[in-house]
């Protein structure tokens, strides 16, 4: 009896998590309506094109060969080009913006509830105050801009929390302070996500690293694991900075022609 109450205790808060992400969305889902924000027509261009691409067979990694009026504008290649295919093949199978827009609405609550759950839980708060930290980070502008405005700063700020567990690791575990495993799952994610919320965490991180190497008694052992970290990250996201250099040399290279 008491491994399933505390079974229920642990999983009943991620319930109330999903359970609060669809509350947040029923306006949207009583009038059935898509929500057009600043950024929606620049997003449905680029995820249209992923998901043209996906059902006709016609790969272009740069060129935009069916959103943005067919221009051969280069987008995805430089935005979190797997994201966009995950989003095109999630359109697909949807069928429609409107019930597209519901269900990436729902995730971007939900995981940002759960990485606060799980952080707030990592720093030992009580689970009724952790559960609460959590819905008033769901309910925050920096996450519900997606569904608002369609900014995707609000993917970048439902991943922070899981990239701050491991800046709390930092701090509290003197043995280790740098979790290889965790630092470069969840860097790696966030940056075919969003390279700007990327760069912003990843400053983030740096004081909690400067206060983990004063701390630990290990300090080759932590820079070893820092940079297998960044070089494994490198290299799990060469598609986005390999593309940036390329265009880069293409650009250079025209530029001399011209000249």
């Amino acid at each position: 009896m008491n491994n399933i109450s505390w079974r229920k205790t642990k999983v009943l808060p991620f319930l109330v998590l999903a359970l609060f992400a669809i509350i947040i969305q029923l306006p949207q889902i009583y009038d059935h309506s898509i929500i057009l924000g600043a950024d929606s027509l620049f997003h449905m261009n680029r995820f249209y094109e992923a998901a043209m691409q996906i059902k006709h067979g016609h790969f272009s990694y740069f060129q935009s060969i069916y959103g943005f009026q067919q221009t051969a504008r280069v987008v995805n290649a430089l935005y979190g080009p797997l994201f966009a295919y995950a989003n095109g093949l999630l359109l697909l199978l949807m069928g429609s913006w409107f019930k597209y827009q519901v269900v990436t609405s729902f995730f971007v609550f939900f995981i940002s509830g759960t990485g606060m759950l799980l952080l707030a839980r990592k720093v030992s708060i009580n689970e009724y105050y952790a559960t609460s930290i959590a819905i008033m980070y769901m309910s925050s502008v920096a996450v519900s801009f997606w569904t608002m405005q369609q900014a995707f700063t609000s993917w970048g700020a439902a991943i922070f929390p899981y990239l701050f567990l491991s800046a709390i690791n930092m701090i509290k575990n003197t043995e280790r302070p740098i979790n290889p495993y965790l630092l470069v799952s969840v860097t790696a994610i966030l940056i075919q996500v969003h390279v700007l919320s990327t760069l912003i965490g990843v400053s983030a991180l740096v004081p909690f690293m400067i206060i983990g190497f004063i701390r630990t008694d290990h300090k080759k052992k932590m820079i070893i694991d820092l940079l297998l970290s960044i070089g494994i990250v490198l290299f799990l996201s060469a598609n986005i900075w390999g593309a940036m250099v390329e265009l880069r040399v293409v650009l250079v290279r025209h530029k001399i022609k011209k000249a």
